[in-house]
C-alpha cells in the first residue's frame, strides 16, 4: 500500500559554491538590462510574522478544533510557499520575550493563544517544522532577542508606572516581568508619543538568558537556523544606560558611549557564535545563526560625522537609517570575523532610488573571500499604494541587479502576506512575474562538501495507484538530492528546456515518495543524482510507469458504534469508527451520515487503514437512528451502517437524558425495552 510519510527531511544549506546553467530568463526591465542565468542552488524566503498577528491569526482555545483551525492557517501560508517555489520558511517564534513552542524559561505567546503563558494544548513549532521539512524547505527560527514589548510606555519622562502596569500583564515565567531593573525605553517610530521596553543589551544576566533560549531551541528541535532581524539599540536614549556606561569608565573603559554600546552587541553575536558551534558540535547539527539588518550599514565618508564612516556605502543618502549608527550593531564586523553564516539585508527600497543598488553591491563586494553567505531582503509590501506604489518591473529589476553579483545567493521576501493577496493590478503582475521566474525549485546549497569516490546511480523503483505514483529509494551514502523530471510517455525530453519537477533530498535510509498522478496517463522519470562534493551524475536513471486502468474497490471492516470516551457534562459524545482496506493503496474518503439527517455529514479525507470519530449527539429524542458510513477511493465506493441507537424524549431532565443516554446506546437489548 502507498503511503504519504514524511518524505522531506532536513535539508543542509548554502556553501560558498555557486553552480548555474546557460539558461537565460527574460527580463521586464525599466532601469536595468541584464541576462540572469537560471541558478539551480539558491535560498529563497520568505519572513511570516507573528508579532501583532501580521501573517497568521491567533488560536482561540485549545480544543482539537482551535488546533486544527491553526494548523490549517499555517498550511494555508506553506501552499504560498510552494506557488512561489521557495525553499526556506522564517518563522518568528520569539517576538516578544516569549515563545511558539514549549519552552521551560520563556512563556507561550499572547500573539499564540491570547493570553501570554496559556498552554495552547500542543507544540506549534514542533509540528511546524515537520510539515515545513515535508515540503522540501528550511525552518529558521526567528527570534527578537531584545524587544520586550510593543507600544506600551511614554516616549519621554518617567515611565516607571506604565512598566509595572505592563509587567504586571505577563506571565510569571518571562524574564522581563522577573527582572524589571533589566529594561530600557525604546523609540521605535518617532511619530508615535510611546515607546517599547527592551531588555538592556549592556548586561550579563540578558546574555545569558538569549543563550539559553536559544539552546534550548537548537537541543530541542529540528531547527535548520537561528535568525535575528534589526532589533538591537533601537531608538534606546542615552540616559537608559548611562548608569552601565559610567561604570565601565570607572572600571578603565576607554570606548565612547557609542563605541561602547556596539561592543555590547558584539560580545552577544560572538557568544553566540561560539555557543552554535559548540551545540553543532556536541548534538551532530549544522544549524546556521544568520541575521537580517537593516539594509545600510554605514553611508561613506562623503557624508559628516556620525553617519559616514571609513569604508561605508558611498551612493548612499546621508542620515539613511543605518545599523552602525542608529541601532549600534557593527553588521560589517560580524562578516569579517564570520560569527555569522548569513546575513540577509532588508533591501526595502525602489530600484530607481539611491539606496537599492548601493547596498546590493556594497555587500556583494563585502562577503567575498568570507565564509557568510549573503542573502538580499526586498520588500514587495512596498507595492501597496499606502507604502510606495512601485511600477510593475521595480522588483524584477532587483531581482536581476541582485543575480549579476555571484556573491548574491538568493533572496528573501518581506513577508509571506503580500505574496499570499495582491492589493492592486501592479502588484498582481509584480507577483505573476515573479512566479514565472522562480517557476521551477532549485537546490538549497550544500553546507559542506564531502570527499566522495562513489558516483554510483541510485537504486530507484516505481509503482503505481489509481491516483498516485510511488518512487522507492534504496539508501545511498554519497548522494545529496535528487532532481526528478516528469514527462508524459512518449514526449521529448530535453534537459536543457524541461521543467523540473521536484527535488528530493537524500535520507540514507529506504524511504518513499508519492506523487499526484493522472490514472488515464503513462509516465517517463527522468532522475539526476546530485552527490556529496556538488557534483551532479553524467547520466539521468529513467523509469517509466504506464497508465493504471483497474481498480479494487474498498472494504470496510469492524464498523463500531461506541460511547466516547470523551463524557461532556449534559452531553453524550458516540465514537464511531472502523477498519479499511484498499487493494490499491488508494487515499480514502470516509463520510459518516446520520439516517435521520439531523446532524450534518462528517468527511473525513485522506484516509488509510482505519477511522475514529467523536460524534456529539444533542439531547432530544432520537428513536432508532444509525449512522451511515460511505468509503470511497475516487472511482468506487461501499457503504454500511452501524446498530441504531436512541436518546429519550425530551420530558426527562438533561441530566436523567444524559445518564440514560449513556447507559442505553451500546446496549443491545435496548430496542426490547425502548418498545
Amino acid at each position: 500500500m502507498i503511503k504519504l510519510v514524511n518524505i522531506f527531511r532536513k535539508a543542509m544549506i548554502i556553501v560558498l559554491t555557486v553552480f548555474v546553467l546557460a539558461t537565460v530568463i527574460p527580463t521586464n526591465t525599466k532601469g536595468f538590462e541584464t541576462k540572469s542565468k537560471k541558478r539551480m542552488f539558491e535560498f529563497r524566503g520568505a519572513w511570516v510574522a507573528t508579532v501583532s498577528n501580521i501573517d497568521i491569526g491567533k488560536q482561540y482555545g485549545s480544543t482539537e478544533s482551535a488546533i486544527e483551525i491553526y494548523k490549517q492557517q499555517f498550511l494555508n501560508l506553506l501552499n504560498v510557499f510552494e506557488e512561489y517555489n521557495l525553499n526556506v520558511v522564517i518563522f518568528q517564534v520569539r517576538p516578544l520575550n516569549d515563545a511558539f513552542y514549549k519552552s521551560s524559561i520563556n512563556p507561550w505567546s499572547r500573539f499564540l493563544i491570547g493570553t501570554e503563558g496559556v498552554d495552547p494544548g500542543w507544540d506549534p513549532m514542533e509540528w511546524m517544522i515537520e510539515e515545513v521539512h515535508k515540503r522540501n524547505m528550511e525552518f529558521h527560527a526567528w527570534m527578537n532577542p531584545y524587544r520586550t514589548s510593543l507600544d506600551v510606555v511614554p516616549k519621554t519622562g518617567d515611565y516607571e508606572n506604565e512598566k509595572i502596569a505592563y509587567l504586571s500583564t505577563l506571565d510569571d515565567k518571562n524574564f522581563a516581568k522577573q527582572n524589571p531593573n533589566l529594561l530600557v525605553r525604546g523609540v521605535h517610530d518617532k511619530n508615535l508619543s510611546t515607546a517599547r521596553l527592551l531588555l538592556n543589551p549592556a548586561r550579563e544576566e540578558v546574555r545569558q538568558h538569549i543563550y539559553n533560549t536559544i539552546s534550548e531551541v537548537v537541543r530541542n528541535y529540528d531547527v535548520d537556523a537561528v535568525h535575528f532581524d534589526d532589533y538591537f539599540y533601537n531608538g534606546v536614549d542615552h540616559s537608559e544606560d548611562a548608569i552601565d556606561y559610567n561604570s565601565y569608565k570607572q572600571s578603565g573603559g576607554t570606548f565612547s558611549k557609542n563605541d561602547w554600546r556596539r561592543e555590547q552587541v558584539n560580545i552577544l553575536i560572538k557568544g553566540i557564535h561560539n555557543l552554535m558551534k559548540k551545540l553543532n558540535t556536541n548534538l551532530g547539527k549544522n544549524v546556521e545563526f544568520g541575521i537580517s539588518p537593516a539594509g545600510v550599514w554605514a553611508p561613506s565618508t562623503e557624508c559628516p560625522a556620525p553617519y559616514g564612516q571609513p569604508g561605508g556605502m558611498a551612493g548612499i543618502v546621508c542620515y539613511s537609517y543605518s545599523s552602525y549608527v542608529d541601532l549600534f550593531a557593527d553588521t560589517r564586523k560580524w562578516v569579517n570575523e564570520e560569527w555569522i553564516d548569513y546575513i540577509l539585508p532588508q533591501n526595502y527600497g525602489s530600484f530607481y532610488r539611491p539606496n537599492h543598488k548601493a547596498i546590493t553591491s556594497w555587500w556583494a563586494n563585502e562577503v567575498k573571500d568570507k565564509n557568510v553567505k549573503l542573502y538580499i531582503g526586498l520588500a514587495p509590501y512596498q507595492y501597496n499604494s499606502f507604502n510606495d506604489g512601485w511600477d510593475i518591473p521595480d522588483m524584477s529589476d532587483q531581482l536581476d541587479y541582485g543575480y549579476s553579483f555571484d556573491t548574491v545567493s538568493g533572496f528573501a521576501m518581506y513577508n509571506i502576506s503580500n505574496l499570499k493577496t495582491a492589493t492592486n493590478n501592479n502588484m498582481r503582475t509584480a507577483l505573476d512575474n515573479l512566479k514565472a521566474r522562480w517557476i521551477e525549485p532549485v537546490f538549497l546549497p550544500i553546507k559542506t562538501l564531502k570527499t566522495i569516490n562513489d558516483y554510483s546511480e541510485p537504486n530507484v523503483t516505481v509503482s503505481r495507484s489509481n491516483f498516485y505514483i510511488a518512487l522507492n529509494f534504496a539508501p545511498h551514502q554519497t548522494a545529496y538530492a535528487y532532481a526528478i523530471y516528469r514527462i508524459e510517455k512518449g514526449q521529448p525530453f530535453n534537459p536543457d528546456s524541461e521543467k523540473m519537477f521536484d527535488i528530493i533530498y537524500n535520507q540514507n535510509k529506504t524511504f518513499q515518495i508519492d506523487y499526484p498522478a493522472n490514472r488515464e496517463k503513462a509516465y517517463q522519470f527522468y532522475i539526476k543524482t546530485l552527490y556529496g562534493d556538488g557534483k551532479f551524475g553524467d547520466e539521468f536513471l529513467t523509469l517509466s510507469v504506464d497508465s493504471y486502468d483497474s481498480n479494487s474497490r474498498p472494504e470496510i471492516k469492524n464498523l463500531n458504534l461506541n460511547t466516547s470516551l470523551l463524557v461532556i457534562e449534559e452531553k453524550t459524545m458516540l465514537n464511531i469508527s472502523g477498519e479499511l482496506y484498499d487493494a490499491d493503496g488508494d487515499l480514502l474518503t470516509v463520510t459518516i451520515r446520520i439516517s435521520n439527517r439531523v446532524l450534518n455529514d462528517i468527511i473525513l479525507v485522506g484516509v488509510e487503514k482505519q477511522f475514529s470519530r467523536d460524534i456529539y449527539i444533542p439531547d432530544f429524542s432520537f428513536n432508532r437512528a444509525y449512522f451511515i458510513v460511505t468509503v470511497s477511493d475516487g472511482i468506487d465506493s461501499i457503504s454500511a451502517n452501524t446498530r441504531p441507537f436512541y436518546v429519550p424524549a425530551r420530558h426527562y431532565t438533561k441530566l436523567m437524558q444524559h445518564i440514560m443516554t449513556i447507559e442505553i446506546i451500546t446496549n443491545d437489548t435496548v430496542e426490547k425495552i425502548y418498545q
